[in-house]
């Protein structure tokens, strides 16, 4: 991509070449680097995509089911999946929001002094990953809970 801007000094502008990685293959990264790692910048970077990427949940789900389209037997989309079933999302285990993804998320966000906004980011985490993954099941024709038909 191509980035044209003025430089902070206004006497110039200068043209870059920037690039970007698609939503669907860093999503799949952020998710593995997380599994890894379990990092609270990973958590942030993989919900900040989910939850600000075009419109949302949604649009991430509709890409990612695009891209399983077109590379069905790739089972790093599949793993990713499988992942934020695991660490983000409300299963037979227990509530999202109390899972270690949204909460290292709400770390991740807290400001000092501010404990009472952890809830809330950690309940917005887990229903980014549940809005996902519901979209994805639906389009997949599976079962949101368990990724199976």
């Amino acid at each position: 991509m191509r980035l044209t801007a003025e430089l902070l000094t206004n006497e110039a502008i200068a043209t870059e070449i920037i690039r970007i990685a698609n939503v669907v293959p860093f999503i799949v990264l952020k998710a593995l680097a997380y599994e890894e790692r379990v990092e609270e910048k990973d958590a942030h970077d993989l919900l900040y995509c989910l939850m600000y990427y075009g419109t949302g949940p949604a649009d991430v789900a509709r890409e990612f089911i695009d891209r399983i389209a077109l590379w069905p037997d790739t089972s790093l989309l599949y793993r990713a999946l499988d992942i934020l079933r695991n660490r983000f999302a409300t299963d037979d285990t227990g509530p999202g929001s109390r899972k270690d993804g949204p909460v290292n998320y709400a770390r991740f966000l807290m400001e000092l002094g501010r404990q009472d906004q952890q809830v809330q980011h950690r309940q917005n985490a887990a229903a980014a990953v549940e809005m996902f993954l519901n979209e994805v099941d639906r389009r997949l024709g599976t079962n949101a809970a368990t990724g199976q038909p």
